[in-house]
């Protein structure tokens, strides 16, 4: 969007990474496609693509040190701790999910409007 409100370009879609069993993997996937992003937008006009694959330093250095602080915001969004980083972060998210997440599950279950779990109970 430009000053006096010309649209330059519009978003035709969405990406959605998720790794199943990780959630380091899927922040690596998202970073990936946001870096990319990222450097389309600042190079709009440009024809020459061969500056894609090795972007200035200053560039790669405030990329990283930022998505640092997402993956972190992301996985407390998630997992309730901060991006593995050593054994006191994967201890509390053992324990968490073990024995605290089930209301957070309920919770979250209910805002998308899926009936919470009943259990039958025989007499």
């Amino acid at each position: 969007l430009e000053v006096d409100g010309r649209v330059l370009k519009k978003q035709k879609g969405v990406f959605r990474v998720n790794c199943m069993d990780i959630l380091n993997r899927t922040n690596v996937g998202m970073s990936l496609v946001a870096r990319r992003t990222m450097l389309l937008c600042l190079r709009l006009d440009s024809n020459d693509m061969s500056w894609l694959d090795s972007p200035f330093d200053a560039f790669e250095s405030f990329f990283k040190n930022e998505w640092t602080g997402n993956a972190d915001a992301v996985s407390v969004m998630y997992a309730a701790t901060g991006a593995l980083q050593g054994g006191v972060n994967s201890v509390t998210r053992y324990y968490l999910k073990n024995f605290t997440d089930g209301i957070r599950q309920d919770s979250l279950d209910l805002c998308v409007g899926k009936p919470p779990h009943r259990q039958s109970v025989h007499v």
